[in-house]
């Protein structure tokens, strides 16, 4: 929960607070993304590296380590499955839903989002991590709808556009804590995770 929920809030104050608008405009959106990928993976390496190092001091599992046993790879792959992979699933859909916001966005004369936007929402998906960029769209599309509703009944059926600037990153955040405190500790989370 740590980097990610820190990244998020980050993000979110950046996105909301002192017209983020602004400031993300000399920021390069990218870099947003980028950014966030270099933390996230740079911790992930420390995370491995201390395995090794706790593995390689053990009676047993020091024998796991390629050091010990020639060939045997299942460092490389306990590091890859248990720490990296829920960060790189999350990166690729992460990568993915950009392309989809930016083609949308282009193709109908960008008239839906702000430049950066596509930026906020890939990387407040990236930061949620696996299973929780699931949760990260379902609690983002159920709070936009729920908001055009009460917007609609509010102003007796006439529609008005509903900006998602500020949700990207809240979304993400409300996520985070979510999958920390309560689904983490449920079944289907469980079955979810890699």
């Amino acid at each position: 929960m740590g980097p990610e929920l820190a990244l998020l809030v980050l993000l979110s104050a950046f996105s909301f607070f002192g017209g983020g608008r602004t400031h993300s405009r000399r920021f390069p959106a990218p870099l947003l993304l980028v950014l966030s990928a270099v933390i996230i993976f740079s911790l992930d390496g420390w995370l491995a590296f201390r395995q090794y190092q706790v593995w390689s001091m053990g009676g047993l599992t020091r024998f796991l380590l390629p050091d010990y046993h020639p060939g045997s790879n299942y460092f490389l792959f306990y590091s890859l499955t248990r720490i990296f992979a829920p960060h790189l699933i999350s990166l690729g859909l992460a990568i993915v839903f950009l392309l989809v916001l930016r083609g949308i966005n282009n193709k109908h004369n960008r008239q839906f989002f702000e430049d950066e936007e596509p930026y906020l929402a890939a990387t407040s998906l990236f930061l949620s991590g696996h299973p929780g960029w699931i949760f990260y769209l379902v609690f983002l599309v159920g709070f936009y709808l729920l908001w055009h509703l009460l917007s609609r009944l509010g102003r007796r059926g006439r529609s008005e556009r509903l900006p998602l600037y500020h949700l990207w990153a809240n979304a993400g955040v409300v996520t985070v804590l979510m999958a920390h405190f309560w689904l983490s500790h449920t079944s289907f989370w469980s079955l979810l995770k890699i």
